[in-house]
């Protein structure tokens, strides 16, 4: 059986800081199978990796649909005012607090939890929004979920992603990925 490439990822905040990084690493010769970048090409790299294409999603056309089947949500007249604005809101809101989720069972938390008032009643509507929604997610979690079913061994080649925790800050359903495939972490 062939070996398969390892590619080394370095994980960095932004695209400067891949930029001097890089500098660094060439001045002291070339490192083949080294690869510095963001998140954007951290995920271009695993989807090639898998030789995967980007899951067809309408994601605002599931939104659209969920948001105005839900009776009684805290969204209901804005939307019926303004439904591009709300759903943009809305989906900015929801996605905020879905990527804070375990990425196998999100909004699996707020099934227990009971907030007073407002933020209780938006809560509860976001969870049914969720329900409602069947499964579709925005392009990014839709990336990574799909990424996340993948098993590290079976990709074209193998990719390690080394990162500083916290540094970019990342969230749960990134660090979901990331710990799928990272084979060292600085504190």
């Amino acid at each position: 059986m062939t070996q398969l490439a390892t590619t080394h990822f370095l994980l960095v905040p932004d695209s400067g800081a891949a930029r001097r990084l890089r500098r660094i690493l060439a001045s002291e010769k070339a490192r083949a199978g080294v690869v510095v970048g963001v998140w954007s090409e951290l995920v271009v790299m695993a989807m090639d990796s898998y030789a995967l294409q980007s899951p067809e999603t309408d994601w605002n056309g599931a939104l659209h649909g969920a948001m105005s089947s839900l009776s009684g949500a805290f969204w209901q007249e804005s939307y019926q005012n303004s439904a591009e604005e709300t759903v943009s809101e809305v989906s900015h809101a929801y996605v905020q607090l879905l990527e804070e989720t375990d990425p196998l069972s999100p909004f699996g938390p707020f099934s227990s939890v009971t907030l007073p008032g407002r933020a209780g009643a938006h809560l509860s509507d976001l969870a049914r929004l969720h329900d409602e929604l069947g499964g579709a997610l925005p392009e990014n979690p839709a990336l990574i979920q799909l990424l996340l079913g993948m098993e590290p061994t079976e990709g074209l080649r193998r990719l390690h992603i080394y990162s500083v925790d916290s540094h970019p800050r990342l969230s749960n359903w990134q660090q979901a990925l990331i710990a799928r495939f990272t084979l060292f972490r600085s504190t």
